[in-house]
């Protein structure tokens, strides 16, 4: 049976309902961090190492990724969007080769993962700073969300009532429910 968040269900005489818990709202990601995501993605994308990134300001910038290698394509990625403060990236760019080429193939890859770019702009406005493991964490999360908790209320057919702690990812409830057990420890509802 597939229970959906928000709703009354019914089955076998036995009414539920699936609630869940507040999701803590992340960080909206500002200018800089989504000018340093636009670089993040793209590199590691195209196959480039990101060190870390950074939007504490500092001497002539901004904000500030550093990659393990030279990438033209990361270099384009604000600049392809319409970002702004990319007058240096281009410069770079152009010193690199083809920046038009680079230009297409950053925006392709931005507009694929618009996901991980929003993930890792949020990492960024929260905590200014990060290392390449937290980029990676970042990006993972949108690839393997994390199970979310919620409450599954139920009913039986004599009208006792229960409640359990459970899991849900993508709105579907991914635990096992036992009738059996719930009721016979009956958890009263408050």
């Amino acid at each position: 049976m597939r229970i959906e968040v928000g709703k009354t269900h019914y089955f076998e005489g036995h009414k539920f309902r699936l609630d869940m818990d507040p999701v803590p709202s992340k960080p909206i990601p500002g200018g800089t961090a989504m000018h340093e995501a636009m670089h993040i993605v793209p590199a590691i994308e195209n196959g480039t190492g990101v060190e870390s990134a950074t939007i504490v300001p500092g001497a002539g910038y901004s904000g500030l990724t550093k990659l393990s290698r030279p990438d033209i394509v990361a270099a384009m990625g604000p600049h392809s969007m319409g970002a702004g403060g990319t007058g240096y990236d281009v410069y770079i760019a152009g010193l690199m080769g083809n920046a038009g080429g680079a230009e297409s193939a950053a925006r392709g890859i931005i507009n694929s993962n618009m996901d991980k770019v929003r993930a890792v702009a949020s990492k960024l406005e929260e905590v200014k700073t990060l290392t390449s493991v937290d980029i990676f964490r970042a990006i993972d999360e949108v690839d393997h969300p994390k199970p979310q908790p919620a409450t599954l209320f139920i009913e039986n057919e004599n009208g006792d009532q229960s409640e359990k702690r459970v899991e849900v990812r993508d709105n579907i409830l991914i635990e096992k429910v036992d009738l059996i057990e719930i009721f016979s420890t009956k958890i009263p509802i408050n």
